[in-house]
């Protein structure tokens, strides 16, 4: 599980965005280029505990090309992550947080810096994606509405109250055509 996630039994995987560790670069170079001089960079390893990213999904965005190809250690032939590339990782494992296709975070990704255009690209994108979160987060609350309705429907069933139980299945009948 990624560092600062936290799990509950009725949602799932939690971003919990105060115990996220976003001081991963402490300690390395924070030059201009990709490859920090006089840092040894990190290791897959330590990236992957750093962003809570997987070891192989670190690769697959290496090989799919979301990060650039990574240096290796000329004596072993180990990755080596220097500063810029942990920057980049870590936007990409937040947006993967955010739930954005890998698509998505491409585009993302290859609109980089401040211009106009790439700003204007940014926000339709990160905007449709919040739209769709959106979306998302209205069906799961009428589910949740249904769901509360039944359970408050069996109680009312099992306490013997008629009168409540009638006006929770129509209700329910409301509720429910609303899940399609």
């Amino acid at each position: 599980m990624r560092p600062g996630a936290a799990v509950t039994a009725a949602t799932g995987p939690v971003l919990d965005l105060k115990r996220w560790k976003f001081s991963t670069l402490e300690g390395m170079d924070d030059t201009d280029t990709a490859r920090g001089t006089g840092s040894e960079g990190l290791s897959i390893q330590q990236v992957a505990r750093r962003t809570g990213l997987s070891q192989p999904t670190l690769r697959y965005y290496e090989q799919i090309g979301l990060i650039d190809p990574v240096d290796r250690d000329p004596s072993s032939g180990h990755r080596r992550y220097y500063p810029r590339a942990v920057e980049r990782i870590e936007s990409l494992a937040h947006l993967r947080a955010a739930g954005l296709p890998i698509e998505d975070m491409r585009t993302l990704m290859r609109s980089r810096g401040h211009r106009p255009e790439t700003i204007q690209t940014k926000l339709e994108l990160l905007t449709a994606h919040r739209d769709t979160v959106a979306s998302e987060i209205a069906a799961l609350t009428t589910r949740r509405s249904y769901l509360d309705n039944r359970i408050a429907y069996w109680q009312a069933v099992l306490a013997g109250d008629d009168t409540s139980a009638t006006r929770l299945t129509e209700e329910g009948q409301t509720l429910g055509d609303q899940l399609h």
